[in-house]
């Protein structure tokens, strides 16, 4: 089945079911709170853990639910960055971070990228985690943050492809594993 078919049938799954089958697939637990709550999926890995939840934000009239994956970051200190998909709005650095280009057109083309540390930017958001955040990339609006020891990561919309998800756990566990690495 080709990605275009696999994510078109994923819109019509129920998302309890595709995320308690993803917390199966990946040994994780599900956290269902009930009616009008969101769900969880909680990854424990050695020394920290990954939580997938949605949440709903009004634009004027309209609901957007976004997807997020959240990481505490024990081993960073005074370290901030923000990655954001490129639009002419995001231009400018938030306070306290510059405005890092990699050198890597894809990721260049795609994303900005906001560091408080130029050098230890680089050495943790490499060239494999900028391979694996475009391919995720073309048509989602996304965002990683790393901000008070917390690692979130935000897509919209709300994500029922299953091999996506996955995917999105690995990156990650690969951006923990990077951080961990590095301090």
């Amino acid at each position: 089945m080709g990605e275009f078919s696999r994510r078109f049938s994923a819109m019509f799954k129920s998302q309890r079911k595709v995320w308690n089958e993803l917390a199966y697939d990946l040994k994780a637990e599900f956290v269902d709170k009930g009616f009008f709550k969101p769900l969880e999926v909680v990854k424990k890995e050695e020394g920290y853990e990954i939580k997938l939840d949605s949440f709903t934000k009004m634009a004027g009239r309209t609901p957007i639910i976004t997807t997020r994956f959240e990481s505490n970051c024990d081993a960073v200190e005074d370290f901030r960055f923000l990655i954001k998909r490129k639009n002419i709005f995001n231009k400018r650095a938030p306070k306290g971070l510059e405005l890092i280009p990699v050198e890597y057109h894809e990721f260049d083309h795609l994303f900005r990228l906001f560091a408080s540390n130029k050098r230890r930017i680089h050495r943790v958001f490499n060239r494999k985690l900028q391979s694996q955040l475009v391919n995720q990339a073309p048509y989602r609006d996304i965002r990683i943050e790393l901000k008070a020891n917390i690692l979130e990561l935000q897509i919209k919309p709300l994500i029922k492809d299953i091999e996506q998800l996955k995917s999105l756990f690995v990156l990650m566990e690969s951006i923990q594993e990077q951080l961990r690495a590095d301090s």
